[in-house]
């Protein structure tokens, strides 16, 4: 509660002593910002078989923020849907990393939901190798570095490509263009 009054009074940059309602987006817009320079996403088909990468501004689908206005707890909280560039039945691990050092954060929480149709294998924090859905961290005593989320689940199926199949044709191709250049070249026989 103590820790969410600096971050209202920042965000009323005409000292109103109100967040009004484009102060509050102007923050907020401010938080994502620096929220996703931060975060690294990592998507493959296992925990170790992962590709990472950063997220851009337009792959945040919503943003949302509750407590501009004090309520009964004083709480200000945060909360980003993101976008990610694979769905889930394409891949089978998903890893985030969080760097972001946001003053006045107390509690992380986590809540892990599995893909659908899918069990989860491993689910939890970067230590993880059971399966933990819902974990929070404070922020005072966890280990220092970035806050680290894993799940993994069964990966999709392997299918054959056409990649094979156009490597062998194209060496067949090849061959016969060969073939038919030192065919060409074979000294008429006479007699």
């Amino acid at each position: 509660m103590e820790l969410a009054r600096p971050i209202r009074r920042a965000a009323d940059t005409n000292g109103d002593f109100d967040v009004s309602a484009g102060e509050g987006n102007a923050a907020l817009d401010a938080r994502s910002k620096a929220f996703l320079a931060h975060l690294r996403v990592c998507m493959g088909r296992t925990l170790k078989a992962l590709h990472c990468g950063h997220l851009a501004p337009r792959d945040v689908q919503r943003v949302e923020a509750d407590g501009w206005t004090p309520g009964a707890t004083g709480h200000l909280v945060f909360s980003w849907t993101l976008k990610l560039h694979q769905r889930a039945d394409q891949i089978g691990a998903l890893r985030l990393e969080d760097s972001y050092a946001a003053s006045g954060v107390e509690i992380t929480e986590v809540r892990i939901r599995s893909p659908r149709d899918k069990r989860l294998l491993v689910a939890g924090d970067g230590r993880a190798t059971g399966v933990s859905t819902e974990f929070g961290w404070t922020e005072q005593s966890r280990p220092p570095g970035p806050r680290v989320v894993v799940a993994e689940w069964p990966p999709p199926r392997r299918t054959r490509g056409l990649v094979p199949l156009g490597l062998v044709i194209a060496l067949v191709l090849g061959l016969w263009a060969v073939w038919g250049r030192l065919r060409r070249r074979r000294p008429a026989v006479t007699g």
